[in-house]
This record gives structure tokens, C-alpha cells and sequence, in this order.
């Protein structure tokens, strides 16, 4: 199971606002504030980085259940209760908000919002030559190795993916450093990872079982 979804699993559905906190915060140097070091962030980062963080962050001010306690561990402050910790975040968006990017274009655009399955088909494939049987044991051997929550979000953004009429097969080729030869073919390929990814247990589904 990954880190991340064993401390974080209710901000683990919000990765670039997971990421933005634990990049930024956990270790500031002295005489930098809180709003210097958003600022810094976000002045280093694509507008694509920027919008996400301030979606993932003002559906996290929205949620019922405020996860106050996994951000107030992420940053690494002194944060004494919900609405404290709810109060200084809405201060870092406000900041993240009024912070011009930089002109930077993510590598992979149609990508940028299936993070997990960017992540899986970019890890777990360049290791393994060829294709049928050695791809199908990559990814079982990923998902093996990971959380529930990991195997649910690659097959989600997966499926979203498979149905969208214009499938970005070139990024998935780069991706996975496979020789594929057109759409059709990508598709059918990545169709059968996600079944292989479904039919696997995931790690804490062993250890509970």
C-alpha cells in the first residue's frame, strides 16, 4: 500500500492539493511565512497545477467530514482544531488564487486530472519488455503492491478514459513504452490491463482477509 493512502485516505482523492501541502509546508525555513511559501509554489507551477489545487482544495472546505487532523500532519503545524485548520487553509487558497503561475504546459495534458492512472501506466510497464502475459504480470504486480483506494482510482480514471470517442493513444504508448500502432489497438491493450488491475487483490485486501 502506497504512503500516501495509508496516512491520507480522505485527502488521497485530492492529489494535487495532497501534494501542494506536503511539498510546501512540512519543512519551512526560518523567516518564511506560510504565504511566501504558497506563493513560491504556485509561481513555479503551470496553470493546469494551480486550477486543480484550487478545485481539490475548495471541495475539501465544502466536505462534511473536514479531514482537519491528515492536513494539520501533512503541514506540519500547529493547527489546535477543525476550524482553525479549515480557517488557514481558505487563507492558502485565497493565496494560491491571487498567484500568477508560470507559463509551463504539463507533458501530458489529457492526463493531468488521472493522476493514479498516469502514475500506474508510467511505473508499471517500462521494466517489463514486450507485451500479452509480461504486461498483464506488471500490472498485477503493481496493484499486488498497493492500497484499495490506489486500484479503485486507476480503474475509474481508466474506464473514463476508454469511453472518451478520441483516446490520447500516443500518451499512452509513451507512457507505457509500448510499440502500439494506432487507437484501436491501444484501446483493446489498455481494456485488458483494467481487467487485470480489477481481478487483483490489492495488498490491505490480503492482510484483512
Amino acid at each position: 500500500m502506497t504512503r500516501w493512502e495509508e496516512r491520507y485516505p480522505r485527502l488521497f482523492s485530492s492529489p494535487d492539493l495532497l501534494h501542494f501541502l506536503s511539498a510546501t509546508f512540512c519543512d519551512p525555513r526560518e523567516g518564511e511565512t506560510d504565504n511566501t511559501l504558497a506563493a513560491y509554489y504556485i509561481s513555479g507551477s503551470g496553470p493546469e497545477v494551480r486550477q486543480a489545487i484550487l478545485e481539490e482544495g475548495e471541495a475539501v472546505l465544502e466536505a462534511a467530514d473536514f479531514p482537519w487532523e491528515e492536513i494539520r500532519s501533512t503541514v506540519n503545524r500547529h493547527l489546535d482544531d477543525e476550524e482553525h485548520t479549515r480557517q488557514w487553509l481558505a487563507d492558502i487558497l485565497r493565496v494560491v488564487g491571487a498567484t500568477a503561475p508560470a507559463p509551463i504546459a504539463p507533458k501530458y495534458p489529457r492526463f493531468f486530472r488521472l493522476s493514479h492512472l498516469r502514475q500506474f501506466l508510467g511505473a508499471s510497464f517500462p521494466a517489463w519488455p514486450g507485451g500479452g502475459d509480461a504486461a498483464d504480470e506488471a500490472a498485477a504486480k503493481d496493484i499486488a503492491a498497493s492500497g484499495p483506494l490506489h486500484r479503485q482510482a486507476i480503474l475509474e480514471q481508466g474506464r473514463l478514459l476508454l469511453v472518451e470517442p478520441d483516446l490520447p493513444w500516443q500518451d499512452v504508448r509513451s507512457l507505457t513504452r509500448r510499440n502500439f500502432r494506432n487507437e484501436d489497438e491501444t484501446r483493446q491493450w489498455l481494456a485488458r490491463i483494467l481487467r487485470v488491475v480489477e481481478a487483483t487483490e490489492p495488498a490491505s485486501a490480503r492482510r484483512d482477509g
